[in-house]
């Protein structure tokens, strides 16, 4: 009985030691993969087949994907290189996964761009995602590298491009065809000289009002605001030194209860910050709220096309005194005004897009231009996109 009792007690020992190998086990992985996303992880783009042989005329297709590493992938800007004296690229068919922004193959460079963004509220977080498919035609002997000569790719609630590891390289062989036939003598189709975009006008400078006189007894409060796209954070010439902005202020009773447009705000102040050519940055400023009590308050702050921004904690504010406003980042991309980064922004945007700009499509050029450079974007430039794209991951303000 005795021995029984002691085989029965090593085995449930041998089995609770088990259990507990594999729970620790498991949870170390857990917390390896864990730090890894915590740490970005790295994204692959793919090219499947990577490797087939063709004849001379035979057409052929190959596959795009893209390993994200589990993030919510907002938007991917892609260039294919191609060898254009083995292949002609045909077309490239993107998937629905994304919404197509620009889709441009060239057979005189050997390139196809790709531009796409997610803006629906649904995730795009699977392990591989098909982008779309490459559909080539073998055009004289000869062995082809097919690669990304550039890929950046976004996410929601990353502020930079994700980091990215070896994209594949694939590698297509072209052979004589049946009747073989020199290459010298196939005349390949001519592929034609796209039209250029024509650069659109720059827009007239606006001209603003000056700021307010301070009101004797009021009181101010002093910002110094970091505009996403401008000074130091991009374009460090902007076209427009001062940007017009909205101040309003809550003060902190008992029945207080805010609202999301400042219409019940206790004090409203409008006026203009300053772009200092010297600093490269938006100069502190002082705006008056007039005679008010003296108390505890919520600021909130809106520049047009920046989203709303709810001051960090509250304020003592008070008659004859400026209180100072910790410096803030305030987030760009709210083209129509309705502090929110949405469809209805990425449309305005696409309507201002290339040769669009000079239409009446176009209905706000000077709204779409996000980081003030004077121009929209066009095939060859999409700064104003990557603005909006990066910040489509915060959608509203506060």
């Amino acid at each position: 009985m005795n021995n029984g009792k002691k085989l029965l007690f090593i085995g449930v020992a041998v089995i609770l030691s088990l259990s507990i190998i594999v729970f620790t086990v498991l949870q170390v992985r857990k917390q390896q993969e864990t730090r890894s996303r915590a740490s970005g992880g790295t994204v692959i783009l793919t090219i499947n087949p990577e490797t087939t042989t063709k004849s001379v005329g035979e057409t052929f297709s190959a596959d795009v994907f893209l390993n994200n590493s589990g993030f919510d992938i907002s938007g991917i800007n892609m260039v294919v290189k191609f060898d254009n004296n083995v292949l002609e690229i045909i077309n490239f068919q993107p998937t629905e996964v994304f919404s197509k922004i620009a889709n441009t193959p060239n057979n005189q460079s050997g390139t196809l761009l790709y531009y796409a963004s997610n803006i629906s509220t649904d995730k795009i977080t699977d392990n591989n995602i098909k982008i779309g498919t490459l559909n080539f035609k073998a055009k004289t002997k000869g062995t082809a590298l097919v690669g990304f000569q550039k890929a950046e790719i976004t996410a929601s609630r990353q502020t930079a491009f994700l980091p990215t590891g070896d994209h594949t390289t694939a590698s297509f062989t072209v052979t004589k065809g049946a009747d073989d036939v020199s290459p010298t003598q196939t005349q390949p189709t001519n592929t034609p000289i796209p039209t250029a975009i024509p650069t659109p006008t720059e827009a007239p400078t606006p001209t603003f009002a000056p700021t307010p006189t301070l009101v004797p007894g009021g009181a101010r409060i002093s910002l110094d605001l970091n505009l996403a796209g401008l000074g130091e954070s991009g374009n460090k010439n902007p076209r427009v030194k001062q940007k017009r902005t909205a101040v309003c202020v809550y003060q902190i009773t008992a029945d207080y209860t805010g609202d999301n447009n400042c219409n019940r705000a206790t004090k409203k102040a409008d006026g203009f910050i300053m772009f200092n050519n010297a600093s490269k940055k938006f100069d502190a400023t002082t705006f008056d709220l007039g005679i008010i009590n003296e108390g505890e308050y919520e600021i909130f702050i809106k520049v047009d096309k920046y989203l709303r921004k709810r001051i960090p904690g509250t304020k003592m504010l008070k008659a004859n005194t400026t209180t100072p406003i910790q410096p803030i980042k305030l987030v760009s991309g709210d083209i129509t005004g309705n502090n929110k980064i949405d469809v209805e922004d990425y449309n305005a945007w696409l309507a201002c897009f290339g040769d669009k700009a000079g239409t009446d499509k176009c209905l706000n050029r000077e709204a779409v231009d996000l980081n003030d450079d004077g121009k929209t974007d066009t095939t060859t430039d999409f700064s104003d996109y990557k603005i909006l794209l990066q910040n489509f991951a915060v959608r509203e303000g506060d």
